[in-house]
């Protein structure tokens, strides 16, 4: 943070933003991801587009309820269910960050004794 952004606490957030991104170090701050951080956000990206696509089924899947009851069908319920409950899991696990992926992907140094 620059000194004149610190001598100006009181100000609003987005004042607060706006003077962070004014500031010099803003273009080497960019450069400070490291291969680990990356592949992260990536990860986590992905669980949010496992999220939109459960999110996306779920009127499909309620239709699919709906004939449950009309025409007491048991195998639409299991249908629905895959439908919105396996990208929803997998999207919540991605956004956790997989961590057993992370792991195998950056494993951590072995600790000297």
């Amino acid at each position: 943070m620059t000194e004149r952004c610190r001598r100006r606490r009181k100000e609003s957030l987005i004042e607060q933003i706006g003077c962070l991104l004014r500031a010099e170090r803003f273009d080497k701050l960019g450069s400070q991801m490291k291969p680990k951080d990356v592949f992260n956000l990536i990860i986590r990206l992905l669980g949010i587009l496992f999220l939109y696509k459960a999110l996306e089924n779920v009127p499909l899947a309620l239709t699919a309820i709906w004939s449950l009851f009309s025409r007491f069908n048991g195998g639409s319920l299991l249908s629905a269910v895959i439908m919105v409950g396996w990208p929803l899991l997998v999207g919540y696990w991605l956004l956790r960050g997989a961590p057993p992926v992370a792991r195998i992907a950056y494993p951590d140094e072995p600790q000297a004794r």
